[in-house]
């Protein structure tokens, strides 16, 4: 007889950064509406912040997560996101590291990722 055990891993303290792969692929470099920032900052053993910059706009959430034997499921009500444990991407499109600087606010450094964002496209606008 088997049994499924759930897999658990407590990730506080943690952080993750992910960047999609358009960002700096050809055609997208110059389309700063397509580029997309991720982080996830794990706040407890099931609680995570999300924190997304996208379409020039900075979201914050709080999710929920597991930790499967192979991926991270992070879910709140019908969002959801997954970070495959080896690999480190994002839904299979985003890449991702994990933050070894333990003095980063990333709140901030999303904020300045909005700006950056949101400066390009000033440079690129013709009026």
């Amino acid at each position: 007889m088997w049994c499924n055990v759930g897999f658990g891993k407590d990730l506080t303290g943690k952080i993750i950064y992910c960047e999609n792969w358009r960002n700096t692929a050809g055609q997208y470099a110059d389309q700063p509406e397509n580029w997309q920032y991720t982080s996830f900052e794990f706040l407890s053993a099931n609680e995570v912040e999300v924190i997304s910059v996208s379409r020039f706009k900075l979201k914050m959430k709080t999710y929920n997560y597991i930790v499967e034997q192979k991926r991270i499921e992070i879910t709140l009500g019908q969002r959801r996101y997954w970070i495959d444990r080896q690999y480190l991407t994002l839904n299979n499109e985003k890449y991702c590291s994990i933050v070894e600087d333990k003095n980063i606010n990333i709140r901030e450094d999303m904020k300045k990722k909005l700006q950056i964002l949101i400066d390009t496209q000033e440079k690129l606008n013709k009026t």
